[in-house]
């Protein structure tokens, strides 16, 4: 959080000395890993002040990450989709269905840094919503809808924050690595077309055509 930025020297300290608690007891909820119950009231007033963003903190750590990506000549831009399960909890404002409709929560698409060598260099991008109720379960329906409407957007969307990075690492290789709900032609055709981006490295899920060859993806590999 070194350049993180509210407007308020209180509050950058304070979003310091969050993390800093929360680092030191990452078990623990917000408030039960602050110091005292003044620290604890702290963060309730942080989270509830106007100059506070959620942006403005994932920039920050952002910068820093992408800093340290520089040192590498090969980093991994690896994403996938994980599920927040706020089904137990009191307050389901803003949650959509998950895997049933009682189940409610959110969706959560974050890009993570890694080496090759596996060592966490940070997030670079997070996606966040929720499902609709309405269009819940029609999937005949969302098949002809255009991929901007679709959840598989995502991958796009991420694939294009990590080229935007690529310009900032000119002498970094970068390659977005996601699983097989990403072998999708949209992002092969976005991966193709755009100049001195990322390579793509995606878990196969379809057995495709190959490039002047006969055979298919699954005997060929074989």
């Amino acid at each position: 959080l070194a350049n993180v930025n509210f407007n308020d020297e209180r509050l950058n300290i304070r979003a310091m000395t969050i993390l800093s608690d929360q680092s030191s007891k990452p078990r623990e909820t917000l408030y039960g890993s602050s110091a005292d119950e003044a620290n604890a009231k702290g963060v309730y007033h942080f989270q509830s002040n106007k100059k506070v963003s959620e942006e403005e903190l994932l920039k920050s750590h952002c910068e820093a990450s992408v800093d340290r990506a520089r040192a590498y000549s090969v980093v991994l831009g690896i994403h996938d989709t994980t599920q927040l399960d706020f089904s137990t909890q009191p307050q389901k404002n803003g949650t959509g269905p998950l895997q049933t409709r009682k189940q409610r929560g959110f969706l959560l698409h974050p890009l993570v840094l890694f080496t090759p060598g596996k060592i966490p260099l940070g997030t670079v991008d997070v996606n966040l919503w929720s499902r609709k109720d309405e269009t819940f379960g029609k999937s005949k329906q969302r098949a002809q809808r255009p991929i901007e409407e679709k959840e598989s957007y995502r991958w796009i969307e991420t694939f294009r924050q990590l080229a935007l990075i690529q310009k900032q690492l000119p002498r970094t290789e970068l390659v977005s690595v996601s699983d097989a709900e990403s072998d999708i032609y949209e992002l092969f055709l976005e991966a193709q077309t755009t100049s001195q981006g990322p390579s793509v490295l995606v878990r196969a899920a379809h057995n495709r055509k190959l490039d002047q060859e006969v055979q298919k993806l699954w005997p060929y590999m074989e």
